[in-house]
Formats: structure tokens, sequence, C-alpha cells
């Protein structure tokens, strides 16, 4: 309902009304119901009447009265800074308006039941009171003129020791009426009663004059009054016993009846009776039991207390006083505005409840609740058992103490503010109430824990390898013993180590890596250990050690308040086989599109790994792009139709472990032009094939395969242990790893291979081979007749089969033909050949270095350029030539002639028949009967045989030698030596290997005869022309031919 602009009464009905005075002075009643009356403008007079009526005001001035239900002064439409007072002692202010509660009487009409005491004692008043009813009918209608009046009677149950029979509990012998005649009659015709006992029915008689309230005649718009007279205490619940009655009170309404059947009723029962009829008790009391009256108007929650005199005389006095305490403006609650509020309360419960701005609220008597609402307030609870009231949970708010004040503070983004509380006993959140000690956060305390022992499996055992627990079991916090309060304890971070290890936590819930497992740790602190026996810290742990795992926990309650512990797990390792590891690495391969490719499969694993160390081996291929590949016998078979291209392979370990590596193709495309192709050395391996022309292929360090095709080929593996296909054509092969394979087929040109390895030998089919090195090739042909050519190292060459051709170079080379008529050219150097065929040809310069030959057959001379020959196997003559050459003979019988030159002739073992022409040669004949030829300028002057198989003097024994010519003086020399003349050629005879006889045991006799010292009972004579002995192994000094 709203008014106009005029001056508007505005009254509502016995519902819940909302009336809305507009502008003027408007008086706004609002009945029964709970109300709504909205004041904004003038000045207005508000009265809500019985309910639990609102007053929203803003704007206007406003008197208030209410004096029924629980009301409340709203002032949330408000932006001005307002001051509320409901105990009454200042005037409010809303809006910079006055707003005055009232202080007695009202707008409302007057409802007034007298409930008279007719007990004996009350007797000598009611006299009193008969002569007054014209006075208190005056009386109230001086406080409203729309009043009313009746009247109602009382004793006590018909039941010694209570009453007597005839008596009662309730009855109405004047309802209202406006008839003051009526009133006057009623009571003139009331008649005392008896009650043996002092305490009457009061209460319950009040409980039926509620109970009849329409009876009684109460109007649904006024302010109804019970003025209850009495001298005496009253009876209550379990009084009834005394007469035996046992039935509890129903509560409910007797007509017609007396009482007698149910017991006296409990206060509540009377409160809501009394709440129900909207009725207010005024009870005016003789015989000093106010006090027991006051009592039941607090536990009824409503009612005054007047006094009445011992003879009732000062009935109107206590009537008025009564009514004037009973339509005294109470109003319970209020609500504050927009601005910086100061509400205060009164005696009542108080709800004060500031909305927003920084308010002050004092809750002074009463058990108040207070509200602050947003911004930053001060609540203040004063006398009683206060509460202070916050929106949200408990968990929402930091509490703090100091000084008696409990500081409040709103956690949350879009938060209240901070409150100051104090003289406060209560606080209640959305989760509940609590007392205020107990809203304080202590903060968690967190426990170490111990998880179960965990021991890493083998092969035979499982060993235990998981752990669960909960790491909040043992934590504590003092908070989580109020219940309601919403305490909590989480786990809000986790990481690896100890608490002095520091780093970062990590979110719960989520896998957390350790030394030798991990853990996942929910928020609730349950958690699950997983020991890992894949984790090298794992797997090194022997039988007998025990480690130990920690992780720290950061466990914080609902507000954040954080405790530190840590999560140990006790391991016991297990002595157990490594796990094998394959690494497999990324290969690269270059093949010619369009041609079938064969590479080694095992060159793929050159950089895979695996741990521990076990052989791998390539056991499969999937998955092609751009070609087709297949795994044979070890050969990876790969056919190329793209430029680029790959595939997978699976490697397997010994002992069965597998994994997948990859391998990128690159193709090149070659023709029948002459196709130069270098493979990269990023390549693991290239598969390089030329056509008809002539190629020039190199690989990489791989293990290559090159095929030349047709035309005059060079393949190079560059490196790697290449397979190498010349094929037709002239072909060279470069080789330089000991695993280089070259096949060539029979006839198919004339092929050349270098290499500066220092050991090789021609394949079948190939012809030549060259040193390319400086280290010295030991290198051998085939079959076929080669070309064998060293470098500038000391080279050994072996032709081996066919009509070889060998040239060592410079350096000290050895040359072994081998079967067949060989040439052998040595070049620079102290060369070594080897002659096994008298088709043989040696080839040598002179002055290149000290040659020597081992000749397996006769040679009748010694090539040119040689200096030395060795006769070796079947071979028993050699003849020397125009240079100084050492000729040693074999173990035959072997004939051998210096020739010209200043040679040295070595019998060695046999008959040997050593042969002197010109020089100045040495002859040693070694063991066996030796034959020495000497000529002198072409003439035989001495032929000699030594029986002790010894040359001259190489024996025991001296053999007799004979000379077949005479001498000039001027060819030979005569030298005197003691008393005889000897003639001297030149010759010079060596004393042979392990000779026993020395140069001294020589003497000499006239002409020339030398005579031997006796030796062993035999003399022997030997003649000489010109004897030199030269000192053997045992003999220091030179003969006597030399002094």
């Amino acid at each position: 309902m709203g008014g106009n602009a005029g001056n508007n009464r505005l009254a509502g009905g016995t519902g819940d009304d909302d009336i809305d005075g507009g502008e003027g002075d408007d008086t706004l009643l609002g009945g029964d119901g709970n109300d709504r009356l909205v004041s904004h403008a003038g000045f207005d007079t508000l009265a809500g009447g019985s309910g639990d009526d609102r007053y929203v005001i803003s704007g206007g001035s406003v008197h208030l009265e209410d004096f029924l239900g629980h009301d409340t002064l709203d002032a949330s439409e408000s932006w001005d800074d307002n001051y509320i007072d409901l105990s009454g002692v200042d005037i409010s202010h809303i809006d910079d308006h006055d707003c005055d509660p009232g202080h007695g009487g009202t707008e409302l009409p007057l409802d007034v039941q007298f409930l008279q005491d007719l007990s004996g004692s009350f007797g000598d008043d009611i006299a009193t009171v008969r002569g007054l009813v014209p006075s208190i009918v005056t009386a109230l209608r001086a406080v409203q003129q729309d009043s009313v009046f009746g009247a109602s009677t009382f004793i006590d149950k018909p039941v010694s020791p209570f009453g007597i029979g005839g008596e009662w509990v309730y009855r109405m012998p004047q309802g209202l009426t406006s008839n003051e005649n009526l009133l006057t009659a009623a009571y003139n015709a009331i008649v005392i009663g008896n009650g043996n006992d002092e305490p009457e029915a009061q209460i319950e008689s009040l409980m039926q004059l509620a109970l009849h309230a329409q009876d009684v005649g109460f109007r649904t718009d006024a302010g109804r009054f019970v003025v209850l007279f009495t001298d005496a205490p009253f009876h209550q619940a379990g009084d009834g016993a005394a007469g035996g009655i046992f039935t509890p009170n129903n509560g409910d309404a007797f007509t017609p009846g007396d009482g007698a059947l149910e017991d006296y009723p409990v206060i509540q029962q009377v409160k809501a009776a009394l709440e129900a009829a909207n009725i207010i008790p005024i009870f005016a009391i003789a015989g000093n039991y106010e006090s027991i009256y006051r009592n039941l108007a607090a536990d009824l929650g409503r009612g005054e207390v007047v006094t009445l005199t011992a003879d009732s005389s000062n009935i109107v006095d206590a009537i008025l006083e009564g009514l004037d305490e009973a339509t005294t403006t109470h109003i319970e609650d209020a609500e504050g505005g927009h601005g910086n509020d100061t509400l205060r309360g009164g005696s009542d419960d108080n709800h004060l409840w500031g909305h927003d701005g920084h308010d002050l609220l004092l809750g002074m008597l009463g058990n108040d609740k207070l509200e602050g609402g947003r911004g930053n307030d001060t609540l203040s609870g004063g006398v009683g058992q206060d509460t202070a009231v916050f929106a949200g949970q408990w968990r929402d708010f930091d509490a703090s103490l100091a000084a008696d004040v409990l500081t409040l503070t709103d956690r949350r983004v879009d938060g209240q503010g901070s409150d100051q509380v104090d003289t406060v006993e209560t606080i209640t959140f959305d989760n509940g109430s609590f007392a205020l000690a107990s809203v304080l956060n202590v903060g968690p305390v967190a426990q170490d824990d111990v998880g179960t022992s965990l021991v890493e499996g083998s092969s035979t055992a499982p060993g235990v390898p998981t752990a669960q627990g909960d790491v909040l079991a043992n934590d504590s916090d003092a908070n989580l013993a109020t219940v309601g309060l919403g305490e909590t304890l989480q786990v809000a971070g986790l990481r690896t180590g100890n608490l002095g290890a520091g780093g970062a936590w990590l979110a719960v819930g989520g896998v957390v890596q350790g030394s030798y497992g991990s853990v996942t740790v929910q928020a609730d602190g349950s958690y699950v250990y997983s020991l890992d026996n894949t984790l090298a810290a794992t797997q090194a742990l022997n039988d007998g050690d025990v480690v130990q795992e920690v992780f720290s926990v950061r466990v914080v309650d609902a507000h954040g308040a954080e405790s530190l512990s840590e999560l140990r797990f006790d391991i016991q390792g297990t002595t157990d086989p490594i796990p094998t590891v394959i690494t497999p690495q990324a290969d690269s391969l270059l093949v010619t599109i369009g041609l079938a490719s064969s590479l080694g499969a095992a060159q793929l694993l050159n950089n895979d790994s695996v741990n521990p160390a076990l052989s791998l081996a390539v056991t499969g291929v999937s998955n092609a792009v751009n070609a087709t590949v297949s795994l044979v016998d070890g050969q990876l078979l790969v056919t190329a139709s793209k430029a680029t291209g790959g595939f997978d392979y699976q490697v397997t370990a010994s002992d069965g472990t597998q994994a997948t590596g990859h391998v990128n193709l690159s193709g090149v495309t070659t023709n029948k032009s002459a196709n130069v192709v270098t493979a990269a050395a990023s390549f693991t391996a290239a598969d390089l094939q030329g056509q008809a022309g002539n190629d020039k292929l190199t690989g990489e360090g791989g293990e290559d395969r090159l095929l030349g095709g047709l035309g005059n080929d060079t393949l190079n593996g560059a490196g790697g242990a290449d397979a190498l296909y010349g094929n037709a054509g002239n072909d060279q092969y470069v080789v330089d790893n000991v695993g280089d394979l070259v096949l060539e087929i029979l006839g198919e040109g004339t092929d050349v291979v270098l290499t500066d390895l220092a050991l090789y030998t021609l394949t079948q089919n190939v012809e030549n081979l060259t040193a390319t090195g400086l280290g010295g090739l030991n290198g051998s042909g085939n079959s076929l007749g080669n070309l064998l050519t060293g470098a500038g190292g000391n080279d050994v060459l072996h032709g081996l089969d066919g009509k070889d051709t060998l040239n060592g170079g410079a350096g000290n080379d050895v040359l072994h033909g081998g079967a067949g008529a060989d040439t052998l050219a040595g070049g620079l150097g102290d060369d070594s050949y080897y002659v096994d065929n008298v088709g043989d040809v040696v080839i040598e310069a002179a002055e290149e270095g000290v040659d020597t030959l081992y000749a397996s057959v006769d040679l009748a001379s010694t090539p040119d350029g040689i200096e030395v020959v060795r006769l070796t196997g079947d071979a028993h003559q050699v003849g020397g030539n125009a240079g100084n050459n050492r000729l040693a003979g074999g173990t035959g019988d072997d004939d051998i002639d210096g020739g010209e030159g200043d040679d040295t002739l070595l019998g060695g073992d046999g008959n040997d028949r050593l042969v002197s022409h010109a020089g100045f040669d040495t002859l040693a004949g070694g063991s066996g009967d030796d034959l020495s030829l000497i000529h002198i300028f072409g003439i035989l002057v001495h032929k000699g045989r030594d029986q002790s198989a010894q040359v001259l003097g190489g024996g025991q024994a001296l053999g007799r030698n004979l000379i077949d010519h005479s001498f000039q003086a001027q060819d030979m020399g005569l030298r005197h030596i003691g008393q005889e003349l000897v003639l001297v050629a030149h010759i010079v005879v060596e004393r042979g290997l392990g000779d026993a006889t020395r140069g001294s045991h020589l003497v000499h006799g006239r002409c020339g005869i030398a005579l031997r010292r006796k030796q062993r009972g035999r003399l022997a004579q030997d003649l000489f022309a010109l004897v030199v002995v030269t000192g053997g192994a045992r003999s220091g000094h030179r003969g006597c031919c030399s002094q």
C-alpha cells in the first residue's frame, strides 16, 4: 500500500503488509502480521502493531510505536553516516533526521482484559477494585480513546489441596466491551472463592485466556493487553501431583472445564499461547511477589510488572504505569546503510547489522548479535552473552587477539574487510558458532613420518616394492578439536630430499621422483611410494645395503598456516643383474636410387650403446618409406625409389632385450657417363654403383659397397671394411683397411690395388699392387703375373705364382718372385732378392746400396749390382761379378768363384771349392774338406786340400800343399823373416770356424818351408807361397808371417 503527497493514515490488516507513506506527514499502522512500513519524507508516525515488523527509514523524521513482536529499524537505503540508538537514551538520526521511539501510549486501538484473582487472600481488594472501575476506564481512554475492556477470573483447580469443589482455573464473566456499565456489572457480580494453598492458577488461567482470545473479543488491529491482579505466587507443571493429577497439560483450551483433569502448564506453553494471540501481560502484584513475576515476564519474553498496595488502592496508577511500560517502543534490531554508521543496542537482545561502511556496533545490554557487514567495522558486545556474525566460513578469516580485541580479516579477494571485536563471547560464521578463543588459528604441527620398509626385488623374490600410508595421520592442530569449525589439514607441497635440501615445492597429486623410486602424495595425506628397480641408484644396491629415501612435506591448515615434516623410507638392497638398456642412435645410409644395394646391417650398431656390455645384433627392419628394405643373412638389401626415405630397425641384445632404431636414407642417381660420387662423412655407410662410364666412387668411414660397372673405374672405400667390385675395365682400387674386400672377374681388364697398408695380398683376378705408404708394404701377388710396386719404405714383395715383376723402389726391400720367371728390381736401398727360378731376372744398379741375393738355383754369375749372394736349398754354384762380392755357400758341396774384385768367399758346410782369380780375396772354407784354387795374374799358384774340412790352417792337422809353378821375384815378394826368406804372394787364408790351430803355431824354415810344432806326437809339413794368417776365434794376433 502506498500513500500520496498528502498526510495519509494507512492501516494494514491481519496479514504481512507493505505500507509506504510516500510524501506528507503520514501515520502507518501495520496491524497484525509481519509488516514493512516505509518512511521517505515528512514527519511520519509508524506503528507496526503485533508481529515482527520492519521500519524502512530514509529522508524524513519518524515517530515509532511498537511494543509487540521482534522489530527492525532499517536504514539500509541511507547513504549518510547514521546514528541509531535502540536503547531510547538518545534520539536516533537517519539521513540527518530524527527518529524518535515512543515512550508510552499508542496510536493503535487498545484492548484490555482484566484477569482477576478471586482466591480468598485477594478478597479484601475486590471491593476497592469495584469502586475504581470508572476511574480505570477513564484512565485507559486517556491513553487511547478507542479502548475496550473486559474481565476474566481464576481461583485454582477444584482439587485438594489446591482448591475446593466448584472452583475453577479460568472463567470469563465479561468479554471486551466499550460499555463501562457492563464492566462495572461484571465486577459487582464477582464472588470471592477459597483456594486452599497460596500458589494459585495464575499462569494456567493466563494461557487459557490467550487460547480463548477469539471468545474474549480481541480486535485484530489493536494492542492487546491482559492485566493480571494477584497477591500470590503461581502453580506450574509438576505441582498437580500433590492433588493426584499426573496428566501433563496439553496446552489446549478447555471449554467448558475447570482444569481439574490436567497438570499445570509449563511456562513455554504459556509463552506460545501469548505469542500466538499477540497479548502482552501486565502483572499487578501485591504481597511482595514482584520478583517472581519479573522472572516470569523474562521467561515469557514479554510483560511488565507493577506493584499493588495491600488494599489495591493504587490500582489505577498501577494500570497506567504498566500500560506506559508495555507501550514503550522496543525496537530489537537495527540495520545500517551505506555510510559509516553507529548502531547502539539497548536492554533487549539486539541484532545490529552495519551493512556497508566502516561501522561501530555497540551491543550494550542483552545478548546481542552484531554483524558488521562490509567495511572495517568495530563490534563491541557490552554486557550479556553477545555474538559477532561474519558472512563466510571460518576458514575465510584470519583471526588474531591483542589486548582483548579480536581482529578478524576476510582473506577472500572480494572480502568484507577487517573488523575489531571486543566483549563478545561467540563468533558465528556460516559454518557455525564458536567461542571466541576457539576461532584463533593455532596452526598445524606436522610430525615426521617413517613409511613401511621396502625391499628391492630380485629374480627369485618380489621384495616389498611399495609402501602406503597417510602423512597427516600423526599431525595435529588445536583447532581440529572444535567441532564444526572447519579446520582442515592438507598436504600443499612435496619435494625430494630432507628439509635442509631446499628447492621448489611440487604440487601434490603428481609423481615426485626420488633417488630409488617415486612417491605420489595426495592433498588428503595419502601416499604411495614405489621402488623403481630400473633406476641406476636402485640397481647399484647390493645385499645388506640399507639406504633411506627422504622427501619433504608441506602441511597447511585451512588458513594457509604451514608446518614442514619429512617422509622417510628405509630401503633394503638386493644384488641383482643390471637391466639391459639399449640406446639406439639414428644412422644415415647413402644408396644408389633404383639399384639394389647391399650393406652390412651390423654397422648400424656402431653408434648404438648397451648397458651392460652385451653383444647386439640387427634382427629386423620395418616401416620403410620410399624404399624397399629387407634383412637377409646380416645384409641390408635396400632399393630406394626417391632421394629421401628411411626405415626402422630392430636391435636385439644377447639377453633378448630389444629396442628400435631409425635409419635415414639418401639416394644418389648414376648414369652411363663418368660419375664422380663421394659420400659425406656423415653417412654411416654407402652403396655406390657406377654404370658404363669411367666412374670415380668414394665411400666414407663405414663398411661401404662400391660397384664400378663397365668402365675404367676408381673405387675408394675411404676407411672402413669396404667391398669393392670393379667388374669390367681397367679398375683401380684404393685399399686402406685390412677388412677391404676387392672382387674382380677374370679377364676383365688390368686392375691395380693402391694401398697404404703394411700387409696386403692381392685377391684373385687382380693383376697389380702398388704401395702408397711410406711405412713399408708386405705385399703378395696371386696366381697371375703380377706387377708389385713398393714405395719409399722397406717393402717385402711376394710374387707367388706367375711371371711377376717386383719393383722395390726406395728403401731396404725384400723381393720374392715366387714360382715363375720373375723380374726383380730392388731400386735404392739395401735390397734382398730371392731367386728360385733360373729364369728370374734381377735388376740392380750400382751404388744403390748393399744388396743381397738368396739363390735357391745355381748362378753362373752374380747379377750386376749385387754385392752379396747366399746359396740356399739345392743351389751349390755361384760366380761373382766384377764387383767386390761376398759369396756364401750353403750346407752342401759348393763351388764358389769370386771372379773379379776383392771378394770374400765363404764355403760354409760341405766340401767346398773356393776359387780366387783377382783382387784381394778372402777365402773361408768352413767345415768339410775344402779345395782352394788361387790364381795370381791368371796363374794357378796354389792348390790345397784341407783334410780337416777347414780352409788352410783350419784343423788340428795340416794338409799337404803343393806348389805347381815356379815364381819370379818380380811377381812375388820376398820378405826376410828371421834367418829365412819367404816368397810372398797376395793371398789371405783365414782360420776356419772353431779351428784349434793358432797362427803362432806356424814356424818358417829354409826355402819357405813352414814347420808346425809337434802336436799330439805328429809333425806336419806345408809349403806356402804367401801365407798371411789372421787370428781366429781364439787368436788375438796375426800369425808369424804378419810380424
